[in-house]
C-alpha cells in the first residue's frame, strides 16, 4: 500500500504543480500586460513589483482549487485508461482505498487556501489599491490611460487620446479647499515631470467654476497646471489612508463586526446591507477554500469514468465542474444586497452536492 500512495501521490503533485503554473498564467496575463505598460512607460520597479503583489494571492485562491481538480481528473483518468484500476480492485484495493493520499493533499492546500483567503490576499488587495500613495513624480505619466478616469495626486485625470507625453481632450476633475468640485478642460496637454514635479502645459482650456464664489465657465488659451508636488508629499497629494473595503479586511475583522451587530443590530439600511455583506464574504472565502477537498473529491469518480487519455477531456469536465462551484459564489454575492435573503448560506450548496456526489459516486464504484 505504501508503494501504491507514493505511486499517486508522485502523479497527483507533479500533474498539480503542472496544472497550477499553466492557470496562474493565463488568469495574470491581463495583470502582467498591464505591468509590462507601465515598465515600458518609465515607472519605477518598485511601485510595479507593489502591483505585481497585489494581484498575485488573489489569482492563487482560484487557480490552486481549479488545479486539484485537473491533477485529479487526468490522474485518475490514466490510472482507468491503463486498467490500473481494476488491476487494484482485483488485489481487494477499493477505490476509496486509493483516494486517500489526494484526499488528504487536498485537505493540506484546502488549509493554506483558508489562510491565504482569510488573511494574504485581502491585504495584498487593500496595497495594491492604494500602491498609489507610493508614486513619484516620474511615474505619473505612467498612469495615463487612453479613455479611462484615473486617479493622480487626489485628482480624476480623463485623457481621449495619447502621442508620447502629448496628451488630447483631457480632464481634470478636483475637489477645492471649500469641497466643491471644479473641472478642467483642455483640447491638448503637454505632461512633463522633473523629479518632484508634475506640470501640464494645457492648450485651449475651459475651467469651470471659474472661481468657488461666482460660478461660470472661464476661458483660456494656455494654462499652465501644476497637478502634483510629491516634495513634501502634503496635502492632496498624500491622501489620508483609504478605508478599506470588505474585500479588503482579514476575516478576523469581519467576525468581529458581525459579532458585535448581533449586540448592537445596525439601525440603518445601509449597515444592515453591510453586514450581510460581510456574512457573504466571510462564508465565501471559507467554502472557496475548502474547494480543493470538494474537487478531489468529486474528481476521483469522475476521472475514472472517463476512459479516455487527451488531457482535453479531463480539462472540459474541470471547467464545467469549476464554473458550476464558483457560480454560486457570484450569486451569493449579488444577492447579499439584500439581508432578508440570507445570500451567506447559498455559498455552502456546492460544497454539499460536491460531497454527496462524490459520497454516492464513489460507493457505486466501490
Amino acid at each position: 500500500m505504501r508503494i501504491l500512495h507514493r505511486y499517486i501521490a508522485a502523479s497527483f503533485l507533479t500533474t498539480f504543480v503542472m496544472a497550477l503554473l499553466v492557470l496562474s498564467f493565463v488568469m495574470s496575463v491581463g495583470l502582467l500586460f498591464k505591468v509590462t505598460q507601465y515598465i515600458a512607460r518609465g515607472m519605477s520597479i518598485g511601485i510595479v513589483l507593489d502591483f505585481l503583489w497585489g494581484g498575485i494571492p488573489g489569482t492563487l485562491s482560484y487557480s490552486i482549487p481549479i488545479a486539484c481538480l485537473v491533477a485529479t481528473l487526468l490522474v485518475f483518468g490514466r490510472l482507468s485508461s491503463d486498467q490500473e484500476i481494476s488491476a487494484m480492485r482485483a488485489c481487494g484495493i477499493s477505490l476509496s482505498r486509493a483516494m486517500h493520499t489526494p484526499v488528504l493533499l487536498s485537505l493540506l492546500l484546502s488549509f493554506f487556501c483558508l489562510h491565504l483567503n482569510n488573511s494574504v490576499a485581502p491585504e495584498s488587495a487593500y496595497a495594491r489599491s492604494t500602491v498609489r500613495r507610493k508614486l513619484k513624480a516620474t511615474d505619473v505619466t505612467a498612469l495615463v490611460e487612453e479613455g479611462k478616469y484615473v486617479d493622480i495626486a487626489g485628482r480624476s485625470v480623463y485623457v481621449g487620446a495619447r502621442e508620447g507625453n502629448l496628451l488630447k481632450d483631457m480632464r481634470v476633475v478636483e475637489t477645492t479647499k471649500s469641497g466643491s468640485i471644479q473641472e478642467i478642460r483642455a483640447r491638448e496637454a503637454l505632461i512633463t515631470s522633473s523629479e518632484d514635479v508634475v506640470v501640464l502645459e494645457m492648450k485651449d482650456v475651459s475651467i469651470d467654476p471659474i472661481q468657488e464664489d461666482n460660478p461660470g465657465i472661464g476661458r483660456a488659451e494656455s494654462v499652465r497646471y501644476v497637478i502634483g508636488d510629491f516634495s513634501a508629499r502634503t496635502g492632496q497629494t498624500a491622501p489620508a489612508e483609504r478605508a478599506r473595503r470588505i474585500k479588503d479586511k482579514h476575516s478576523w475583522v469581519l467576525l468581529k463586526d458581525i459579532l458585535v451587530s448581533r449586540d448592537k443590530p445596525p439601525a440603518s439600511d445601509e449597515g444592515k446591507k453591510a453586514i450581510s455583506r460581510s456574512l457573504e464574504e466571510l462564508h465565501s472565502r471559507v467554502s472557496l477554500a475548502f474547494a480543493c477537498f470538494c474537487f478531489v473529491a468529486i474528481g476521483v469518480p469522475l476521472g475514472i469514468q472517463q476512459h479516455r487519455r487527451e488531457s482535453s477531456v479531463g480539462i472540459g469536465i474541470s471547467l464545467a465542474v469549476a464554473g458550476a462551484f464558483y457560480l454560486f459564489s457570484v450569486a451569493a454575492e449579488s444577492l447579499a444586497r439584500n439581508p432578508a435573503l440570507k445570500a451567506h448560506y447559498l455559498v455552502w450548496v456546492p460544497v454539499a452536492a460536491c460531497l454527496a456526489i462524490s459520497v454516492a459516486m464513489t460507493a457505486r464504484n466501490n
